[in-house]
């Protein structure tokens, strides 16, 4: 018996100081979050479902800067927009500002079912005109991204350097995948995102994220065509294969200056 004890003893004295000396091991150092910031090479990037918001995001301003907005319907037949909410993010998918805005005239549609907003959103919040020169203070100087912005401009009785946009709708490369027409911005995050947005009530919060997300992901050669456009203009480019450069390019069109389609079909 004595000796059973013994033996029994020694495995559990080697068990404990088995398990002592793997406590004493220092931990492994967890691997850290790299922010993402502008620049960043294509390359490197993995495009996952947590992508719409980078690792490292902050609220701070950046060079690009997306927007969008929530409508209401005002009127009798509530077929007239209203701004009702509007969402700005940085380059990284920080939220810069999101408010809901007070109704200037009386609300016969709040379209709940695709803008997502109440009565009781726009109850005591910031009137037009406040939200309004928030936002033009913003923009000013920035890179605007988003989808479809011209209904945005439209609503916050804005514009914007066309030089200075780049909106995802009316991206010929977007068009072109899409059959010539402008593709809806749930079908592109689908499809360049692997992402579902807009199932039920939208967020101007996602929405403008994701039309940030695509062009970070279109970024490069989005810059790079824009450039080789403007070069081409001034006579000091090389047409595109194919293209002859066409004399008096001054007078030419604004679709080819910034490569944009004008027909705003959204399908």
């Amino acid at each position: 018996m004595a000796t059973q004890i013994s033996s029994n003893w020694k495995r559990l004295k080697a068990t404990l100081s088995s398990k002592d000396a793997a406590a004493a091991a220092p931990a492994a150092a967890p691997a850290a979050d790299k922010p993402w910031f502008d620049g960043v090479p294509k390359a490197d990037i993995v495009h996952t479902k947590t992508e719409l918001v980078l690792p490292g995001a902050t609220s701070e301003l950046t060079k690009y800067v997306a927007l969008d907005c929530e409508m209401v319907g005002v009127g009798s037949d509530g077929e007239t927009s209203m701004l009702a909410r509007v969402s700005v993010v940085n380059y990284h998918g920080g939220v810069i500002y999101d408010t809901f805005v007070g109704a200037k005239e009386y609300v016969t549609d709040f379209r709940t079912e695709w803008s997502g907003v109440r009565r009781k959103d726009i109850h005591g919040a910031p009137s037009f005109e406040e939200v309004q020169k928030r936002i033009a203070e913003i923009l000013k100087g920035r890179i605007l991204v988003g989808h479809a912005l011209s209904n945005d401009f439209k609503v916050l009785l804005l514009s914007h350097p066309r030089k200075q946009i780049r909106d995802t709708a009316r991206y010929k490369p977007f068009r072109v995948q899409n059959g010539g027409r402008t593709p809806a911005l749930r079908k592109l995050t689908l499809k360049h995102l692997g992402l579902t947005i807009q199932k039920g009530e939208h967020s101007s919060i996602d929405d403008a994220r994701a039309a940030m997300a695509l062009f970070r992901m279109h970024r490069a050669e989005w810059e790079r065509g824009l450039k080789e456009r403007f070069l081409q203009r001034i006579g000091k480019g090389k047409p595109a294969a194919g293209a002859a450069l066409a004399k008096g390019r001054a007078g030419a069109t604004a679709q080819a200056d910034d490569g944009y389609d004008d027909d705003d079909d959204d399908d």
